[in-house]
């Protein structure tokens, strides 16, 4: 057997515990419904394959590229949680190092919302365009909602890519709120 070697007298007699339920068990729960997620949309996908043969060229390699970005979205989720919980399980220099992988699924989840919500305003314009509830809306109210959707759109893409370019490979410290540097402090106080 693989463990024959080991006695009982080599394992420690108090084994250290740590919980880190509170620094990534939110994480952990948030990535298992993403995945969850995740295959539900992937279904929709195939789904979508199977019977678009009416659509444009220009529609099913947009759900081809969102579905892609969604995947790569969801690995990189997967990834910073690995790291943290299997492949350096207890290493107390995580809890306050920056994951780039987190990092990463802020703008790939950006571009993935962005595209679908443009689309989206695109659709309900042109179906509000011809009537809403059987009447006609007056054409600058119309174009008014409509840019401001544009512009609320436009701020999420805007937003997401200087919290990148301000958080890439800072101190979590920085982009944290004061609760959670709290629970980071007392993590690094537990492991010390």
């Amino acid at each position: 057997m693989a463990f024959s070697n080991s006695s009982a007298s080599d394992l420690p007699s108090t084994p250290s515990f740590i919980d880190i339920s509170s620094l990534d068990g939110g994480m952990l729960a948030g990535t298992f419904l993403a995945c969850a997620v995740w295959g539900a949309t992937s279904f929709q996908a195939f789904l979508y394959f199977m019977k678009c043969e009416r659509d444009s060229i220009f529609l099913k390699c947009l759900v081809g590229i969102l579905w892609a970005l969604d995947t790569a979205n969801q690995v990189l989720l997967t990834r910073g949680n690995w790291r943290s919980l299997i492949a350096q399980y207890g290493n107390p220099s995580l809890a306050v190092a920056p994951r780039p992988e987190f990092m990463e699924h802020g703008w790939t989840a950006a571009l993935v919302y962005c595209a679908v919500q443009l689309y989206f305003i695109r659709r309900v314009y042109i179906f509000a365009k011809s009537s809403v509830y059987g009447r006609r809306i007056h054409l600058t109210t119309l174009n008014s909602i409509f840019a401001m959707l544009l512009l609320l759109t436009a701020w999420q893409l805007v937003a997401i890519v200087v919290f990148e370019i301000y958080g890439y490979g800072q101190s979590p410290e920085i982009l944290l709120t004061e609760r959670e540097i709290e629970s980071h402090l007392n993590f690094v106080l537990l492991i010390a």
